[in-house]
């Protein structure tokens, strides 16, 4: 059975997965769809775990179109992934 960290390594490249398939356009709009589900319970977030929600939303506003740097950032940065699973109940 997986672990919430094994969820939440899933979850975190399932995001860097499924943006770096698509060139610019295609990336935002499934940015736009991950950000939309993540605003969605971002208020049940501590301040302390919003990492993923401002991640998200830092790769939408990345209009230079240079997604690969926000993509390395995102792979080496490590988020409490347990305490964000459990407040987002997956």
């Amino acid at each position: 059975m997986a672990t919430n960290k094994d969820k939440g390594n899933i979850l975190n490249n399932n995001i860097i997965d499924f943006v770096s398939n698509y060139k610019h356009n295609g990336a935002h709009l499934a940015l736009n769809e991950h950000y939309a589900y993540f605003k969605g319970k971002y208020e049940r977030l501590r301040k302390n775990n919003q990492q993923v929600v401002k991640a998200t939303y830092k790769m939408l506003n990345d209009h230079d179109g240079n997604l690969t740097d926000t993509i390395k950032h995102l792979k080496a940065k490590s988020y409490d992934t347990n305490s964000i699973l459990k407040q987002l109940e997956i």
